[in-house]
């Protein structure tokens, strides 16, 4: 049905950043009856940035991507931050590795239940 779909489509624009090459993403577009890509949005890594132009697909690199590079890289200049990031990071980090110590925290926790995050230096939602 969803193939049905995308074949009657002339133009799409893509969202990307799950492939390692840009022969499989054109078999994959070519499944769906070869619409038109009006445009592919990518992170910053160069290898999709080639295979974009490669295929000649008008690009936008995604927006969320570059300000989080921009704020990381931003935090990371400040010295004094750094070393705050570094301890948030280490607190985190018991918390994950001991059970006992996370069972209190949520139970001593007055606000949402919400699970430690670590900083993940590929995800873009994260800084």
């Amino acid at each position: 049905m969803l193939h049905q779909e995308l074949k009657k489509l002339t133009h799409i624009a893509l969202t990307t950043d799950i492939w390692s090459s840009y022969q499989e993403l054109t078999t994959i577009v070519s499944h769906w009856g070869s619409p038109e890509i009006s445009c592919c949005v990518t992170d910053n890594a160069s290898n999709r940035n080639c295979g974009i132009e490669l295929m000649g697909w008008n690009h936008l690199l995604c927006f969320a991507h570059t300000l989080n590079l921009v704020v990381r890289d931003s935090l990371g200049a400040e010295p004094g931050l750094s070393v705050i990031k570094q301890k948030c990071k280490a607190i985190v980090a018991h918390f994950h590795r001991r059970t006992k110590s996370s069972e209190k925290l949520l139970e001593y926790s007055t606000t949402d239940k919400h699970a430690r995050a670590q900083d993940h230096p590929r995800c873009s939602n994260q800084v």
